[in-house]
């Protein structure tokens, strides 16, 4: 018998969060804005007219957030996953402000 693969979220190691968020994607000179699909700790996925190429090194500006640096996982349908490239101090930083989303989402509840 073969055990049937995981659907992708359950193979993540990291919560997901949907946030209503704009976020500006620059790589190269190039500056494509969108909205944030999700987030987590190891990366964002942004609707956007970008359609980069896997691996390329990308900056991400998000509302009241300070910039984030990653490469690009893949390409969506509508837009891009980035996989962030995190210090310790940025990944602090980032888990501390994903705690401000959650619980912001907690109180609108």
């Amino acid at each position: 018998m073969t055990d049937k693969p995981k659907a992708d979220k359950d193979r993540r190691q990291h919560p997901r969060f949907k946030v209503a968020k704009t976020a500006r994607a620059r790589s190269n000179g190039e500056d494509h804005h969108g909205s944030i699909k999700d987030i987590s700790i190891s990366g964002v996925a942004i609707s956007t007219e970008a359609r980069w190429e896997k691996d390329r090194v990308v900056e991400v500006d998000i509302d009241d957030m300070e910039p984030l640096e990653g490469t690009v996982a893949r390409s969506l349908e509508d837009g891009i996953a980035i996989e962030f490239d995190l210090d310790e101090d940025d990944e602090d930083r980032l888990l501390a402000e994903m705690g401000e989303i959650r619980d912001a989402m907690r109180s609108d509840e």
